[in-house]
């Protein structure tokens, strides 16, 4: 999702795997500038999870192990998870 005002790009990554890390690639061409400023991931290795009033266990959590190479990225995306990375210009 391309938001001009915010001069961000917002991508949603998902991971139907239930057993093996995937691999996510993207090139952002058309966006000179633009960096990292944000990787979080919703992830649990317990499937059947839920929260409840006094327990979060499924939650967003900061990631950091991604690469970001020109207007490249990379990470490795868990099982079963969903990931939204975003990108601000610099």
């Amino acid at each position: 999702v391309y938001e001009e005002e915010a001069q961000q790009v917002v991508v949603f990554a998902v991971n139907r795997n239930v057993e093996e890390r995937v691999l996510f690639e993207a090139e952002f061409r058309g966006f000179a500038g633009y960096r990292v400023a944000e990787f979080l991931a919703l992830q649990n290795t317990d499937l059947k999870a839920v929260n409840a009033a006094d327990a979060e266990p499924v939650k967003p959590v900061r990631r950091t192990d991604y690469t970001q190479d020109g207007a490249c990225v990379s990470a490795l995306l868990a099982p079963a998870s969903l990931a939204v990375l975003v990108l601000r210009k610099e």
